[in-house]
């Protein structure tokens, strides 16, 4: 039910998701769109053949057409998303090399940021602010990216320093404010 560049999508998905650099480049070599998300006949049900490929629990079977006017495309998310969500920093790095957008949202109106925030990896976060993400865009129930930092994960050892860190450094988020308060004016 798909092509190539469905498959590249998929493997682009998968590789993101499991940090595999090499993979996501060998999917983007493929023609994978670096802002791909799950197609929509996967997200519904449809795999078939590719089930174990995409570690999907869906079951086989054909998508109607009424089905497919009612899921909108930000349902899933992008690779950025995945690779943030998971905490791995040089995927990060590397999907944004490759021009991969950090505004997108998925159906919570979650961005990238949201997810490193959630992942407690300062170092996707450091990475996304620096590419651009607004600290200060909001989820649809109107969280901020520090708003889903994992406080039980973050408040022992290293990991509590390395946020300590981030949040006194001005640069992580004057921009943003700037920004937000020269938009209120």
């Amino acid at each position: 039910p798909f092509g190539g560049v469905d498959i590249a999508n998929c493997n682009l998905l998968r590789a993101s998701k499991d940090g595999d650099l090499d993979g996501i480049i060998d999917a983007l070599e493929d023609g994978a769109d670096i802002n791909t998300r799950l197609p929509l006949w996967i997200r519904i049900g449809y795999v078939g053949s590719y089930a174990p490929v995409l570690d999907s629990d869906c079951e086989d079977g054909p998508l109607s057409e009424d089905m497919t006017m009612h899921v909108p495309e930000s349902m899933s998310l992008t690779p950025l998303m995945h690779a943030a969500h998971e905490g791995h920093a040089e995927a990060v790095e590397l999907l944004l090399r490759f021009g991969a957008q950090v505004d997108l949202r998925e159906t919570d109106g979650m961005q990238a940021l949201h997810f490193a925030a959630m992942s407690a990896s300062t170092k996707c976060f450091r990475l996304l602010l620096g590419a651009g993400a607004n600290l200060l865009a909001q989820d649809k129930s109107g969280r901020d990216a520090l708003e889903c930092l994992p406080i039980k994960r973050i408040t022992n050892g290293h990991i509590k320093q390395e946020w300590l860190e981030l949040l006194k450094e001005g640069s992580c988020w004057s921009v943003p404010v700037a920004q937000a308060k020269a938009s209120d004016k």
